[in-house]
């Protein structure tokens, strides 16, 4: 089963710079998954973002352990309230949670 995300341009945009991490440090095998599973969900967000053309909306689909794994993500990132959010992205990041909570429910 999968789960697909219907975004726009500018939510494709705030999913692909959230879910990006830059110089991960490995400390055990847990971590390790992790950013294993990261960079599987930022590299379609990346792609989705850069492979808009004159559409409106495109959808991502996302395996159900990605799907978890990035709702969890981007929780953790809503709840430690990251001073570079802005509203938009904070209500982007939320509707994405929402709709991946909704299907997976």
């Amino acid at each position: 089963m999968k789960i697909a995300l219907t975004l726009t341009r500018a939510q494709a945009k705030v999913l692909a710079s959230t879910t990006f991490i830059d110089c991960p440090t490995f400390l055990t095998r847990e971590q390790r998954v992790y950013y294993s599973l990261m960079s599987e969900v930022s590299v379609k967000a990346t792609r989705l973002y850069l492979g808009f053309g004159n559409k409106k909306e495109r959808k991502i689909t996302l395996k159900l352990y990605e799907a978890d794994f990035l709702e969890r993500y981007l929780t953790e990132v809503l709840s430690l309230r990251y001073t570079y959010l802005d509203t938009y992205e904070t209500s982007t990041l939320q509707t994405i949670i929402n709709e991946i909570n909704e299907q997976l429910a």
